[in-house]
């Protein structure tokens, strides 16, 4: 009679530990029953060196899957980076500022590039990344419009002292970003590991900009660019 209960009771902890581990939820709280971990949704993720080495890794994922027709395995992964963004925040690139008297306002004109060099964002991590094995990685950031600037109104209580002074300010922009899976392919990856797609001499990451926000750190002063 105990043995009896003895055998039910570890029949019933069997059963409880696999219902348990059986099935893994991502951070969606969706059962997916593998490994897969997603970015959460609408909440902008940095581009550190822990979800840029989680990106590549499911680029590489993607690209394996399109090369052997895993219509499954695509769909999945392009599906886990709807409503995914990254934010990164960087000093901008003044091209031009023009006045706007009717809304007391300045408008500068900015494009998504490095001020000192005039280059794409070059991200830099103490440790090599996975897959590309180098701590170096190009941010290529797209607008919806490449042959156009963003354009960031910004009010100011002084107008013309503003367009005198602004040149000594301080300003840095916050751009929050996505990554496009099913438009790409495989060449986004494969410009990451074959050094004949770089013509920088670094690999590279395309972005897509969502939304950038201007900060006037000296007047402090914010625009939203579009």
């Amino acid at each position: 009679m105990i043995q009896k209960k003895i055998k039910y009771l570890l029949a019933l902890v069997f059963a409880f530990s696999v219902s348990f581990y059986g099935c893994k939820t991502d951070h969606k709280g969706t059962e997916t029953g593998g490994s897969r971990v997603a970015f959460p949704k609408n909440v902008p993720q940095p581009l550190n060196y822990e979800n840029l080495s989680k990106l590549i890794q499911d680029m590489k994922e993607f690209s394996q899957a399109v090369k052997q027709v895993n219509q499954k395995e695509v769909q999945e992964i392009d599906s886990s980076y709807q409503d995914v963004y990254f934010e990164t925040v960087q000093q901008p690139l003044l091209l031009n500022l023009y006045p706007d008297p009717a809304n007391s306002k300045v408008i500068h004109l900015v494009v998504p590039k490095n001020p000192q060099t005039g280059s794409d964002y070059v991200l830099r991590f103490d440790q090599k990344l996975p897959v590309i094995n180098s701590n170096e990685v190009i941010a290529e950031l797209h607008t919806s419009n490449p042959e156009a600037p963003l354009a960031c109104p910004m009010s100011v209580t002084d107008l013309s002292a503003y367009m005198k002074e602004y040149r000594g300010h301080k300003f840095q922009i916050r751009y929050k970003l996505f990554k496009q899976f099913s438009q790409s392919g495989t060449f986004d990856f494969d410009a990451l590991i074959y050094p004949v797609y770089r013509t920088k001499g670094l690999p590279f990451l395309v972005f897509q900009i969502a939304s950038a926000q201007l900060t006037d750190m000296t007047a402090n002063a914010i625009a939203d660019c579009k």
